[in-house]
């Protein structure tokens, strides 16, 4: 298993020479690290605080929980041995049975990580299932729950990014429309700001 690091260029910084420097890092330690302490592993966001990895693995039906994994960004970036540690368990909540699990993740200012999460109908990390809803969860910098925002329209957001403005959350979220002739979506809202 291979991951990538690009270090994008500061967007105010005069034009580099090239677009972004790219390091190829092996991940099989970290993938070894993060096995023991999950049911399957199915890593569907990241945010880097305080020289930590926060890993977000998704559950499903058969594991309704996911996981917040914790791993030292230093020991990622060597591609040497990786300590792993589980952070938290999150159990949010279901619809028509079926549990939401997390498919991103964004690190506010404030310290707080806002999610994307659905509930799809699939009793596996990996086969597509019927989509029964959709939720912007907000975890406290203790990484507790402190909000599930339905989304309306129920969208499989998969990619979330958001920043903290004068009136509110404003958020980008991408769809995955599990077909491969579909174009994904890109859709903006605005949250209340956390307290």
């Amino acid at each position: 298993m291979r991951g990538a690091v690009i270090d994008w260029p500061d967007h105010n910084a005069p034009a580099p020479a090239a677009i972004a420097d790219v390091r190829l890092i092996d991940l099989q330690a970290l993938f070894a690290a993060i096995g023991p302490l999950v049911p399957e592993i199915n890593l569907e966001g990241a945010v880097l605080r305080a020289g930590e990895l926060l890993l977000f693995n998704r559950g499903n039906r058969a594991y309704p929980a996911s996981h917040i994994i914790a791993v030292p960004l230093a020991g990622v970036l060597e591609g040497g041995p990786v300590t792993a540690r589980l952070r938290a368990e999150l159990d949010l909540p279901a619809v028509a049975g079926v549990p939401l699990t997390v498919t991103d993740a964004c690190l506010l200012e404030s310290g707080h990580i806002l999610l994307s999460a659905v509930a799809e109908a699939t009793d596996n990390s990996y086969a597509d299932g019927a989509l029964l809803g959709a939720a912007i969860v907000e975890l406290g910098a203790d990484l507790a729950v402190r909000s599930v925002e339905p989304l309306d329209p129920v969208l499989k957001v998969e990619g979330l990014s958001a920043k903290i403005m004068a009136d509110g959350v404003h958020l980008l979220c991408v769809t995955d429309a599990d077909d491969p002739d579909q174009a994904s979506g890109l859709y903006r809202g605005v949250l209340a700001a956390p307290a």
